[in-house]
């Protein structure tokens, strides 16, 4: 026997509060979708909330919803809500859990409502007839509920106040009795209340207070151009950034553009991470972390979610082992929430990581994180910037040059520690903060011995003057070469390429690269009688751009043997294949010692030149290319090419 729907109007139960009015409305929007229920026929139906929209008003309306039916009793309907914290209470037996929800769909007619689809149980979803999203409430719903409750429609400029604001403080704000003025002046407020995070940020720097952040300061500005607009009512949502990756080395200062950003643009900010959420509890706790860090978001939009550390979640090709299943859960659960499945209008997501390759590419797929941003460790003039902002005025009189060049390839953290030990140091000696105080605050340069420093000057020498007779073939073009005796950050001897971009390479132009890049070792072994360490040890030495290089030719580029494509250009995937495949190492190995003996035979014929840099390079620290080329420089005119002219 069968009972029959009257989905349309609600009864008093609703009509008396507007939180469930709007929940009402949202049920029965989504219900006309469902054949069975449209038709009356008995079935078991799941219902997902609105991202971060609690599921309790959607039960409750769904449970007076029932009085729709035109037999008296309710014997046959059941409302289950799943939440994963509620559900796993202690002293409650699983087993027990699954005897009460297996007796549950015995029922005609059974309404699961949820947070998120993970959330439901197995044995639900498999007897469910369908599962439906309810979307957030609406300008028509917040019309609705107003003649209900109220008797009265505000204007549209009212409505549109009141459709903004979260569902809660609708809710709260709409009583029977109040004026339209009343009610606008409580959603003010609860909207106000509710950007307090905003607040906590007031009195912090903004974008334009900051040095140092290149790209991501000029994004950042037309970001808050963007808002502005976008509150104004001059642009949709669909014609704005929705989300940004920023990267860079730690302590360039990610965290600090994200709270800068928001005082720009004048927005909340919410910031998480992989490790917040995990800290909640097991898989099910985490993603309803996650899905709870969108819904707040988009309750105080226009917002930012700052997600740190992003990489934290993984890429789902590279897990084979035990986590894999979960790495993919998290994923698909954090696109879902990019993609705006749920409702994302006015939330822009910031995530940060110093390791943008670990990263899952379906994330950074436009519409989810659009743009990918750098920020650099700062260059002087950064620097310079770094420590007026962190002084406070203080030495406003003193040239920070010498203090700024000393903490090279510093990161922004590092500069503000120097403050910080320079301020300790007055304070102990209970004085004002001077230029010495600074000076002393400096962490110590390591300084090479005499015997380390040549060789350090033989090595560039070799990379700058192979680099000009490769210049052309390699399709780049070396700028000058720099040696110093200290360094704060180990970096001792640096030669700068301008690259030709224009031009797609061949296999010659790689092979040329990767000369480029060992004639340094070649130079020391002929000149001093072996290399040293200095050409490998980390990520961007020599050796480890030249065994990418010449990998990548062999598994990406189809420069190799074969022209099969076994995986991207990513260091790090070059690094795992030629961990497991001896194959690929013996290729690379070969090409490798190939490009050795090359850079050799060009070190021995051009040894006078590269003596000659060396000198250069011992007495000055620099070598620049018209000192090699054109003019009165070391290589005759017509015996490289013309350089200088570039």
């Amino acid at each position: 026997m069968t009972s029959h729907w009257k989905i349309g109007f609600p009864i008093r139960e609703v009509t008396n509060n507007a939180t469930l009015c709007l929940a009402y409305f949202g049920l029965v929007r989504a219900l006309r979708s469902q054949y069975g229920v449209r038709s009356g026929l008995p079935g078991i139906v799941c219902v997902i909330a609105p991202c971060g929209l609690p599921i309790k008003p959607y039960a409750e309306a769904c449970k007076s919803m029932a009085h729709a039916l035109t037999r008296d009793t309710l014997d046959e309907f059941e409302v289950l809500e799943f939440d994963r914290q509620k559900s796993r209470a202690p002293g409650k037996a699983p087993r027990r859990e699954m005897d009460e929800i297996d007796d549950a769909l015995k029922s005609d007619f059974v309404f699961a409502f949820a947070s998120n689809q993970t959330a439901i149980p197995p044995q639900v979803l498999i007897a469910a007839d369908g599962v439906i999203q309810i979307e957030p409430p609406t300008v028509g719903h917040v019309l609705g509920a107003c003649r209900l409750i109220i008797g009265k429609a505000p204007n549209e400029a009212d409505l549109r106040i009141m459709a903004d604001a979260p569902f809660d403080v609708i809710g709260l704000a709409i009583k029977r009795g109040r004026s339209i003025r009343q009610i606008i002046e409580r959603v003010a407020r609860g909207v106000k209340l509710r950007e307090q995070p905003a607040l906590t940020l007031s009195n912090g720097p903004s974008l334009d207070d900051l040095c140092g952040l290149g790209a991501a300061a000029d994004w950042g500005r037309a970001m808050a151009r963007d808002i502005a607009d976008y509150r104004a009512g001059h642009i949709r949502w669909e014609d704005m950034d929705r989300g940004v990756l920023v990267s860079g080395a730690p302590g360039t200062g990610k965290t600090t553009f994200a709270r800068a950003l928001a005082r720009t643009c004048r927005v909340p900010i919410f910031i998480h991470s992989l490790a917040s959420w995990q800290a909640k509890g097991h898989l099910g706790d985490l993603l309803k972390a996650m899905l709870g860090a969108f819904g707040e978001a988009k309750q105080a939009s226009p917002s930012l979610l700052f997600l740190d550390e992003i990489d934290a979640v993984g890429d789902r090709a590279r897990q084979a082992d035990h986590n894999a299943q979960y790495t993919r859960e998290v994923i698909a659960a954090l696109l879902e929430c990019l993609d705006g499945a749920f409702g994302r209008e006015g939330v822009i997501v910031i995530g940060a990581t110093n390791y943008p390759d670990l990263l899952d590419p379906a994330l950074r797929r436009p519409g989810r994180l659009d743009r990918h941003i750098v920020i650099p460790l700062p260059d002087l003039e950064a620097r310079t910037g770094i420590l007026r902002y962190h002084l406070r005025g203080a030495l406003d009189g003193e040239d920070l040059t010498e203090i700024a060049t000393r903490l090279e390839a510093a990161s922004g953290a590092v500069i503000e520690q120097v403050v910080r030990d320079a301020r300790r140091l007055a304070r102990t000696a209970r004085r004002d903060m001077s230029g010495a105080d600074l000076g002393a605050a400096l962490p110590p340069l390591p300084r090479l011995s005499e015997a380390s420093f040549e060789r350090v000057c033989v090595h560039e020498a070799g990379h700058f003057v192979i680099g000009v007779v490769l210049a052309e073939r390699a399709h780049r073009y070396p700028v000058n070469a720099v040696v110093r005796r200290e360094s704060a950050v180990g970096r001792f001897g640096e030669t700068f390429f301008e690259c030709e971009t224009t031009n797609l390479s061949t296999k010659a132009a790689y092979l040329a690269e990767i000369t480029m890049l060992v004639t340094g070792l070649a130079a020391e072994e002929l000149l001093l009688g072996e290399f040293g360490d200095g050409g490998g040890g980390g990520d961007g030495s020599d050796l480890q751009q030249a065994t990418t290089l010449a990998a990548n030719m062999e598994i990406s580029l189809g420069l190799g043997d074969t022209l099969i494509y076994l995986a991207s250009k990513s260091s790090s995937e070059v690094s795992s294949l030629l961990r497991t495949d001896h194959a690929l190492r013996e290729k690379v190995a070969v090409t490798l010692s190939a490009c050795m003996n090359e850079a050799r035979s060009l070190v021995r014929e051009h040894e006078a030149t590269v003596r000659k840099v060396k000198d250069m390079l011992h007495d000055r620290g620099v070598v620049n290319v018209a000192d090699l080329c054109g003019g009165d420089g070391i290589f005759r005119k017509g015996t490289v090419p013309e350089l200088s002219q570039r």
